[in-house]
């Protein structure tokens, strides 16, 4: 923790916090600590305003618990340096459910909290554009296949990007997280919390429900991604033509993205967190595209990336990249 921000919190607080503990790190240039007193936990973010958007982060903190969702309480911020203390929602993550095989409840809880989600007016958001999200497909090509991988784009490349794109956009628009996943939802008192919202933007219906189905962290098998489904379908208002397959097109883009984020970051930032999940993801990517475009052979060619990516991390690792 740097000195201005313990500075800052030893202003806030009155005091010295009891005990600081680093938070485990996260695809972006934020940082978390828990900061405990004798009377309290808080959570304290460092988001450096070169890099990322405190106020942006507050603001929709503050609309989020408007519409009654369960965002952390905000206590104190320094906008100019990014600096934010916050409720502590907890130690335990959706994730952690999952493993102790105690998902069922807690996943379906995180369906429902979508309609919530999805009532917020769509004018306090920016777009999710077509653009952004040629852009995403961008970042797995560029930092995936070709300084990853050393790879050649496959032929096919535009049109399929074209065709999922079209699937994504074609859904109503309405709130989306953005980042609706298992690591990102809190579980305390045996209710669901919601954090690290603050890239949220108008967008497809389906996102964050694919993005929840479809975790880069966890798979689910294709008769618990029906039965959510079906969930999310029943309370909704909204009309899909055949959902299944816009919700594994969706899931498809968000993965591809994913995949090269994690990879980014390694390249990039020097960070090694998210590589052991690349295989894995790519492996689901390869699925579905398999299924959804069989035609243009996306499937068979990200099974090949996914052949020789060992040997590719390997070298990451080693930092020949």
């Amino acid at each position: 923790m740097k000195p201005g921000l313990l500075d800052w919190l030893e202003t806030i607080l009155g005091r010295a916090p009891d005990s600081i503990e680093t938070l485990r790190p996260e695809a972006s240039f934020r940082s978390f600590w828990r900061i405990s007193t004798t009377a309290d936990s808080r959570v304290v973010m460092d988001a450096p305003p070169d890099r990322e958007d405190a106020a942006r982060f507050v603001r929709l903190a503050v609309v989020m618990k408007r519409y009654g969702l369960p965002v952390p309480a905000i206590y104190a911020t320094d906008e100019l340096r990014g600096f934010v203390l916050m409720e502590d929602l907890g130690h335990r993550h959706l994730i952690d459910c999952y493993r102790d095989g105690q998902f069922e409840p807690f996943l379906s809880s995180a369906v429902d909290l979508l309609h919530p989600l999805q009532s917020l007016p769509v004018g306090e958001l920016p777009p999710y554009t077509t653009q952004r999200f040629h852009d995403e497909m961008g970042i797995f090509t560029s930092w995936f296949v070709e300084q990853a991988m050393t790879a050649t784009v496959h032929r096919e490349w535009g049109v399929f990007s074209e065709s999922l794109i079209r699937s994504i956009t074609s859904q109503p628009t309405v709130a989306v997280h953005r980042d609706w996943h298992s690591k990102n939802l809190m579980v305390r008192d045996g209710r669901i919390g919601i954090v690290d919202f603050q890239d949220a933007l108008a967008g497809p219906a389906l996102y964050d429900l694919a993005s929840l189905l479809h975790d880069c962290y966890w798979e689910f098998d294709q008769q618990t991604i029906n039965l959510r489904l079906k969930q999310y379908l029943d309370r909704c208002p909204l009309q899909f033509t055949d959902p299944l397959e816009l919700l594994n097109r969706t899931a498809l883009q968000r993965q591809l993205k994913a995949i090269g984020i994690f990879v980014r970051l390694k390249i990039r930032d020097g960070k090694n967190s998210h590589l052991q999940y690349v295989e894995g993801v790519l492996a689901r990517s390869a699925a579905l595209a398999a299924a959804s475009c069989p035609e243009l052979e996306i499937g068979e060619w990200l099974q090949a990336l996914r052949g020789n990516w060992p040997s590719a991390r390997q070298r990451l690792l080693e930092g020949a990249n």
